[in-house]
């Protein structure tokens, strides 16, 4: 299953995930994020999600961080480029608009999700 853990607000997440999924088959996981407005942060994990320490040699975590996660989940991270998703000051890059693309591709401000998705897939 693929799972998504965020730190993300909940609003975003389900935008990007309906362009990315509209009809749920590859997320089929659960969603961690953040509630709209939550402003603290939190490390990941993947204890979260699994308990047994021996299955999680089964779990990948694709992320362009690895600073976010606990001590625990750190082994199983393949770091990836940043997704280019947000600006420093917190807000949402806004791509520039084509009316000749998909609105997955207007959505997204960085194919690298999209090609990182695919491999899932």
């Amino acid at each position: 299953d693929v799972h998504i853990y965020t730190m993300a607000w909940r609003s975003y997440t389900r935008e990007v995930l309906n362009s990315i999924d509209p009809d749920a088959k590859l997320v089929a996981g659960r969603v961690f994020c953040r509630e709209d407005g939550q402003t603290d942060t939190f490390l990941k994990s993947l204890t979260h999600l699994q308990s047994d320490m021996a299955a999680l040699a089964s779990y990948v975590v694709v992320d362009d961080r690895d600073d976010v996660w606990d001590a625990v989940s750190r082994p199983f991270i393949m770091k990836v480029a940043p997704f280019k998703a947000f600006k420093l000051d917190g807000t949402i890059v806004a791509p520039p608009r084509n009316p000749h693309a998909s609105v997955s591709e207007n959505l997204l401000p960085d194919p690298t999700l999209m090609d990182v998705l695919r491999v899932l897939k």
